[in-house]
């Protein structure tokens, strides 16, 4: 988790990842995680929420993606 506030908002981010399973592996060359970064708070004081899904190739933590 980390938490942000500058530019009018006020942003937690949040991460899950897990290892990207053989099938994907075998169909993207490379992959490494599936990762999911959720963003809430406010944003110019009004609520805000988005969810980002992706895959990447990078071979390092969870904490170190975020």
């Amino acid at each position: 988790m980390d938490h942000e506030v500058s530019h009018g908002r006020d942003i937690t981010w949040t991460l899950r990842a897990k290892e990207a399973p053989e099938h994907i592996k075998a169909d993207l060359h490379g992959a490494s995680w599936i990762v999911e970064v959720m963003a809430t708070g406010t944003r110019e004081g009004k609520p805000f929420k988005a969810t980002h899904r992706f895959i990447t190739s990078l071979r390092t933590t969870p904490e170190a993606l975020l």
